[in-house]
Parts: C-alpha cells; structure tokens; sequence
C-alpha cells in the first residue's frame, strides 16, 4: 500500500474519517483563530482587572531583544492552543466508556495545557504556582465536564 509509506498514515486515517479535507482545514483555521481570540479576551481581562495593559508576561518578553516578536510568538502559541483543544476534544467521538474518555481527555489536556503555558510564563515557575494552576485546571474542567455530561445525559 502506498499509505504504508507515508509517517503517520493511520493518525491521517483516523482523522480525515467521514470527513472532508476542506472541512478539516475550516476547522484548523478556525479552531486557530477562536484560541487567539479567547487568548485576547483573557489578556483583556486581566489587564482590567490589574488596571494596566500586559499583552505579553514580562518574564517571557525578557527571552527576546524585541517585545513584538514576543508578542507573535505569544499569537502563534494562542493559535496552537485552538487546535489542541480541536484535536484534543475528538477523544469523545471515540466509541469508548465516558471514564475512559473523560480519564484520557483531561490527562492529555492537562499535560498540552502545561507544556503551551509553561513557557509563555501564563503559569509560575515555582511548585506551588504550578500546583496552584493545576488546581485550577481542574476545578474548570470538573465544572465544565459535569454541565456537559447534564447536557447529554450519557451513563457515567
């Protein structure tokens, strides 16, 4: 087979299943575009909150000479965490138990989540920061997934 050749052939498989190639680029791009929009909300927010404006953490703009390229870098970072979150949430089309999907959805969006925000400085570098975010993340996601499994109503 001709696919055998290519890396990834059955990752691809699974992913362009029932659907169109088209289909999955509108959503890459527009999975990309909503997670630089939420960023830019958060960032919003925080810096009403703080009455000041802070669009990049200072300690990530101290790793580069120019504050823009920290900025687009920040940008191109919001926009993977859109697609994560698009490729990480198709673990629930899987014809598996809700256990098992919830359990392997929220280990691998916690382990992305860290590794995009551990070095953009959106968490603290010290153990209690990162306990502290790690509390958090799921204290969100157990809300989230508790309303949404209401909403479905699928056995638990």
């Amino acid at each position: 087979m001709i696919e055998a050749a290519v890396p990834l052939s059955r990752y691809r498989r699974e992913f362009f299943l029932n659907e169109s190639r088209e289909r999955n680029m509108m959503d890459i791009i527009t999975s990309g575009l909503a997670g630089i929009g939420v960023g830019n909300v958060i960032i919003f927010i925080i810096s009403v909150v703080l009455h000041e404006f802070i669009p990049v953490d200072p300690e990530f703009v101290k790793s580069f000479d120019d504050p823009l390229v920290a900025i687009g870098i920040q940008m191109l970072m919001m926009w993977l965490t859109g697609n994560f979150w698009l490729f990480v949430n198709r673990i629930y089309r899987k014809d598996w138990p809700l256990k098992k999907r919830t359990l392997v959805h929220f280990v691998l969006s916690l382990l992305g989540m860290l590794a995009i925000c551990w070095p953009l400085w959106w968490i603290p570098h010290d153990l209690v920061g990162v306990l502290e975010s790690i509390g958090i993340y799921v204290l969100v996601y157990s809300i989230v997934w508790f309303f949404s499994w209401r909403k479905t109503g699928e056995k638990a």
